[in-house]
Order: structure tokens, then C-alpha cells, then sequence
């Protein structure tokens, strides 16, 4: 077709019609020039954000976290306290070469301070575990599942840990 164009532009067929058409190119002409391929430069993911000034995400300076997130994370972490502290009864109480009982009465008449933290770190993760279960419940049967009900039931639960862990710490 270029061909028959061109020469018709040349009057060069023997068509006597065609030789006072004008053509125009559609289109410019395209004239192309070998040059070395360059491979793109090797990049990742984490150079580029850091050459843009972009911090990684969730980065610590800039994420803020919820109440919801932090309960739900300390109650997996006070389970695995709990469940420690039922092996670590257990494997006590047959290493031990006297009762129980009066195990735990020398701790408290020698170390005080010891036995306040034992006291302490057993009482308040088992407070802890046991009420945000029962969130846990109250949100299984639908109610207090909208964003303020989670706050108002997460500062209740943190209440009711510390009045019932400090009751039963004292008694």
C-alpha cells in the first residue's frame, strides 16, 4: 500500500486520474536508532520508601495503639501466664521434698517481698483472664459489640480485675 501511494505521488502507475491527487502523510516519519540496552537499576521495596523519606508501615512513630488491641493481646499473654503457672505448680510440687502449705508459708515469713510479687503476679493475670473471658462471652451473645460498648466494657473489665484482684490479694 506505502508503495502504491508513494508512486502514485511520483505519477509513476500510468493512472492519469490519480496524479493531481495530493496526499498527504497521515503520519511523520518514524526513523529509529539502535542504542545499548541499560538494564532498570535493582531496587526493593524497603530502599525505595527509604529513599523517599516514606516510613514503614505500621511504623511505631506514627501508629497509635487502641484500647481493644492492647486487652485482647494481654489476654492471650495472661492465658499463657496462667497456664505456666498451673505446670509450674505442678512440677513444684513433686520436686519439692515438703508439702505445699508449708512451702509457701516459709516464702512468706523470709521473703515477704518475694512472696508479695508471687502473690501478686498469680492474682492479677487470673483476675484479668477471668473477666475479659466474660467480655469475651458477652460479646459471643451479640451485645456491647459497637466501638463505645468495646471501650465501656474494656475500662469495666480493667475495674473489676483491679477491685477483685486487690480483694482478693488482701483476704
Amino acid at each position: 500500500m506505502a508503495l502504491c501511494i508513494r508512486l502514485c505521488q511520483r505519477g509513476r502507475l500510468g493512472l492519469p486520474g490519480i496524479r493531481t491527487i495530493s496526499f498527504t502523510p497521515i503520519c511523520r516519519k518514524v526513523t529509529l536508532e539502535p542504542k545499548q540496552y541499560v538494564p532498570p537499576a535493582v531496587e526493593g521495596h524497603d530502599q525505595k520508601n527509604m529513599r523517599l523519606g516514606r516510613p514503614q508501615s505500621p511504623h511505631m512513630t506514627i501508629y497509635k495503639f487502641q484500647l481493644p488491641a492492647i486487652l485482647s493481646i494481654s489476654h492471650r499473654i495472661t492465658g499463657i501466664i496462667l497456664s505456666g503457672y498451673i505446670t509450674g505448680l505442678g512440677v513444684t510440687t513433686l520436686v519439692i521434698n515438703r508439702p505445699l502449705l508449708e512451702f509457701i508459708t516459709t516464702i512468706s515469713t523470709n521473703y515477704p517481698a518475694l512472696f508479695f510479687l508471687l502473690k501478686f503476679g498469680l492474682i492479677f493475670p487470673f483476675t484479668y483472664h477471668f473477666f475479659n473471658g466474660i467480655r469475651h462471652l458477652i460479646w459471643d451473645s451479640g451485645k456491647s459489640l459497637s466501638l463505645s460498648g468495646v471501650y465501656q466494657s474494656g475500662y469495666l473489665m480493667l475495674a473489676a480485675a483491679a477491685v477483685s484482684g486487690g480483694a482478693m490479694y488482701y483476704f
